[in-house]
């Protein structure tokens, strides 16, 4: 018998930030270009600079990690605002499961 998702999410076997691939032409295209900046970017750099870039790096890859968390976590807010708008009667009361 297969979990459900709750079950699979107490159980931690989800983890949503692993399951997400960008596999998009666009997101290769711009990937590779940013590679390649970067590459070219950090061959000017005394060893000090390049030290002091990869801190910046760093924390721009922490804020992008926060900022997709926000993201994340607003959707599905949003999504459980829709379910409860759905299950509710046009007067504005919340159906229940016996009718």
């Amino acid at each position: 018998m297969s979990k459900n998702i709750l079950q699979q999410l107490f159980d931690g076997e989800l983890y949503p930030s692993e399951s997400l691939c960008v596999n998009t032409p666009e997101y290769k295209r711009i990937s590779k270009v940013l590679a390649k900046e970067k590459e070219q970017f950090e061959a000017t750099l005394s060893e000090s600079n390049c030290q002091h870039f990869e801190k910046l790096e760093g924390l721009y890859l922490e804020l992008a990690s926060l900022f997709s968390y926000e993201g994340f976590a607003s959707g599905y807010r949003l999504g459980i605002m829709l379910l409860f708008e759905a299950l509710k009667d046009p007067d504005g009361s919340t159906k229940s499961s016996d009718e």
